[in-house]
């Protein structure tokens, strides 16, 4: 297990696979899954309280994403202004690895206000651009992510649903929803464009 003590309200790790199944972890049992991914999270918790000065006594939210043959990244958030009803509470995702050619059920959806896009060739990405030039964006960011290119667009950029729904046609001819959360994509991906992606990749591939 690699544990990175990131500040005093936020821990990112990293569970492998062998150790993963040593403690029971599968790809379609979730209510077992959770189970395990909370003892782990208690213990690193337990270990931060012990050894750094993490402040643990504000609610926890936990981001797992699992990736089939490689294991388990977790963020790990001590949120001071977080609501009591949504904390100690874990977000798990199933990531497909780059050699499956379907994709495993998604466990826990985003919220509804996010949508995140995956796309294998970035010549997909600028021709998405091009086609929704005409759309002021700018919350949209692009991320690098497990080798794919991550689009990440906020449906309150949009004030007509019509256009809204326009997006997510023109995005599925290029792209694949993708349960990724924006916290993992943060935590673990490389930013490429941070706000009004699409915009800047018209400018400079237009």
């Amino acid at each position: 297990m690699k544990i990175e003590i990131i500040d005093q309200h936020r821990i990112s790790l990293f569970v492998n696979m062998e150790e993963l199944s040593k403690r029971g972890f599968n790809s379609v049992n979730y209510a077992q899954n959770v189970e395990i991914l909370n003892e782990i999270v208690d213990e690193v918790l337990m270990f931060a309280l012990s050894t750094h000065d993490f402040e643990i006594d504000h609610p926890i939210v936990t981001e797992a994403t699992y990736v089939p043959d490689e294991g388990t990244y977790i963020l790990v958030t001590a949120k001071p202004e977080e609501d009591e009803n949504e904390a100690d509470r874990i977000s798990l995702t199933i990531t497909a690895s780059e050699e499956t050619e379907e994709d495993p059920d998604i466990i826990v959806e985003l919220d509804e206000e996010d949508k995140c896009f995956m796309f294998a060739d970035f010549e997909d990405v600028i021709t998405v651009a091009q086609r929704l030039r005409y759309l002021e964006m700018p919350s949209t960011a692009l991320y690098h992510y497990q080798n794919k290119y991550i689009l990440y667009i906020s449906k309150q950029d949009f004030a007509d649903d019509i256009d809204f729904e326009d997006v997510m046609a023109v995005l599925h001819e290029y792209a694949r929803p993708t349960k990724v959360t924006s916290h993992v994509l943060a935590e673990y991906g490389r930013v490429i464009l941070s706000e009004k992606a699409l915009a800047q990749l018209v400018s400079h591939f237009a």
